[in-house]
């Protein structure tokens, strides 16, 4: 089993899910922040995953390395690390770094 500071990975991603939630609907966020649709919709990360586990696991659920997508944006970011950038600099104003 995969842990993440002992933690099994599977729950720290609900974990991480159920706070973004809970971040979101307080910023009043429920649509995509890209195209405004409201149908689909999914946190799409500043990095994979995995990323997180080895820097600081607490990002995973954090507004910042963020971004709510509907399913046609996510998999526009998903399949293009430039994409990615792009959206969490106009977004975020957050300039990542790999």
């Amino acid at each position: 089993m995969v842990t993440i500071n002992g933690v099994p990975r599977s729950k720290a991603n609900k974990e991480a899910n159920i706070k973004l939630k809970k971040i979101y609907s307080e910023l009043g966020i429920n649509h995509c922040e890209e195209c405004g649709y409201w149908f689909g919709l999914s946190f799409h990360h500043s990095h994979k995953r995995i990323w997180f586990y080895d820097k600081d696991p607490e990002w995973l659920g954090s507004h910042e390395h963020t971004l709510l997508l509907c399913a046609k944006c996510h998999l526009d970011a998903e399949i293009s690390r430039e994409r990615t950038k792009e959206l969490f600099l106009k977004h975020r104003n957050y300039d990542i770094v790999d």
